[in-house]
């Protein structure tokens, strides 16, 4: 019988800067998701295949997932980031890691 191919993701564990603004969690995801749809349109979008996975609220940060071969496009987004919600911010990748468990 022929299975089909699991699909392989990596973690990326993101973090505002600086770090005393304060932040709606959701809309640092959306200027994300905006950034990566600027960056590689529509179909590049569904190929990276981002997901929210975790807020961190103890560490201020977000843990996002993608397709693991479009991990290079997808850490790129993130810096292209540079405004949330009318603050100037910048989004520093601290890991990426292939296990959620690794995030911590």
């Amino acid at each position: 019988m022929c299975g089909l191919l699991r699909a392989r993701y990596r973690y990326v564990f993101v973090r505002p800067f600086p770090r005393d603004v304060k932040l709606d969690k959701l809309e640092v995801w959306r200027a994300v998701q905006s950034s990566l749809q600027h960056l590689v349109g529509v179909l590049g979008y569904a190929d990276v295949n981002p997901h929210l996975v975790r807020v961190q609220k103890d560490s201020d940060g977000l843990i996002m997932r993608c397709n693991s071969k479009h991990i290079r496009t997808f850490v790129a987004a993130i810096a292209l980031v540079n405004n949330v919600g009318g603050e100037r911010v910048s989004l520093d990748v601290k890991k990426v890691v292939g296990h959620v468990e690794g995030t911590n």
